[in-house]
């Protein structure tokens, strides 16, 4: 159903979002460190080596954003395969409400993780930044754009009317 997958998505990306600041923050710890070593510094490809993992970490908040809108296009599609019956139309709103509390908890959560422990980390994810700062508001027209596929689709043979 639509509103299971639309909390998959939440959890995932802010999931996705935390480990990805943490994987940023101890990647360019590790090759700062690194790179200060006189052992390893010494070798000219080497540098050359650690130097070219910084461009690859900051790719995350784009691999982040990318999944959301993956799963976005997921729950429209299956939106649209899944038989809907009006009957439940306020079962989905009710778990749509409770799925936007959630979305609070959690960009609230994540303001406050990343405003303590990854401040410095937060200037390489304007996208993930922006999309849990702003979270409830995507994920309730991801449930409004779900509804609507759900219940306004044309009946299909093969559908109780």
């Amino acid at each position: 159903m639509a509103m299971r997958d639309v909390f998959l998505v939440m959890v995932v990306v802010f999931a996705l979002s935390i480990a990805g600041l943490a994987t940023h923050s101890i990647v360019n710890s590790t090759v700062t460190q690194l790179q200060a070593n006189p052992t390893i510094n010494s070798s000219n490809s080497t540098m050359q080596a650690l130097s070219a993992i910084e461009p690859l970490t900051n790719k995350i908040d784009y691999i982040i954003f990318g999944v959301f809108v993956g799963f976005l296009m997921a729950i429209i599609i299956t939106a649209w395969l899944v038989a809907g019956f009006p009957m439940f139309k306020w079962i989905f709103v009710i778990g749509g409400v409770i799925a936007v509390i959630a979305s609070m908890l959690m960009s609230n959560i994540f303001g406050y993780i990343v405003d303590n422990h990854f401040i410095t980390e937060a200037i390489h994810f304007p996208l993930t930044r922006h999309l849990l700062g702003n979270f409830p508001v995507y994920i309730a027209v991801t449930i409004f754009i779900a509804m609507i596929v759900l219940f306004a689709k044309p009946n299909i043979a093969g559908d109780v009317p």
